[in-house]
């Protein structure tokens, strides 16, 4: 976990002045939430490629478990928005294997081989996402499955409470009503450029030194 008090302090550090204004709180939530969407959109692609990558990500590497009705799961995780299928796996009489993905396309083209279309008994099970959070199987069977899927991080916020005096306004941190966010600290540094960048405090090299470490290149960065 990342405390948001520290991230807003850091932010507070560096550049001040570009925090001013009755909207500051706001206005550093919002982009908060741009920053994680940004950060876990550039790192994801990596999740199975890259073990760096994995271990920052794991928090949002959730597992579900059940039957899937008629050949369809339907993967929700309780307080958190489906982003993809890491892997799915079956158990038939107790043997455990993994399900293969498949484009519609592909599933027609396997169907009319008989050595490859979809056959739980020889194992052959399958596997087509939509881009929802539907899950569907080849064959559409009550199949027992072990999926594992990644999740979009929790929205982080910071919140204070406002106490008027004759003199001033003062800002008091609200730990209760402030959700700290879910990332590592791995991913600290990355986190506290990009919102630096938020706040037109060029670091462009900072960040994408970060990612560096980690063994990413992003295909835009040697654009502007």
């Amino acid at each position: 976990m990342i405390d948001v008090l520290y991230i807003w302090n850091r932010l507070a550090d560096y550049g001040q002045k570009y925090m001013s204004g009755t909207d500051k709180v706001d206005a550093f939530n919002s982009k908060l939430a741009e920053v994680q969407a940004e950060v876990y959109n550039d790192l994801s692609p990596y999740y199975e490629t890259n073990i760096k990558v994995r271990d920052i990500l794991r928090p949002w590497a959730k597992k579900l478990t059940g039957t899937a009705t008629s050949g369809v799961i339907t993967a929700t995780v309780a307080s958190y928005e489906f982003d993809r299928v890491i892997s799915i796996g079956i158990t038939i009489a107790g043997a455990f294997f993994g399900a293969n993905e498949i484009t519609e396309e592909e599933l027609v083209e396997v169907a009319r081989i008989p050595q490859r279309r979809p056959d739980s008994a020889k194992k052959q099970v399958y596997y087509l996402t939509s881009g929802t959070n539907i899950i569907t199987l080849a064959p559409l069977e009550a199949l027992a499955y072990t999926a594992y899927v990644l999740v979009m991080p929790k929205e982080a916020k910071i919140a204070f409470t406002l106490t008027s005096t004759d003199d001033e306004d003062v800002m008091t941190y609200n730990s209760a009503g402030s959700t700290d966010l879910e990332w590592n600290k791995n991913a600290q540094n990355i986190i506290i450029y990009k919102m630096l960048e938020k706040y037109g405090i060029s670091n462009r090299e900072l960040w994408l030194t970060e990612y560096a470490k980690l063994g990413i290149v992003l295909e835009n960065q040697t654009k502007a």
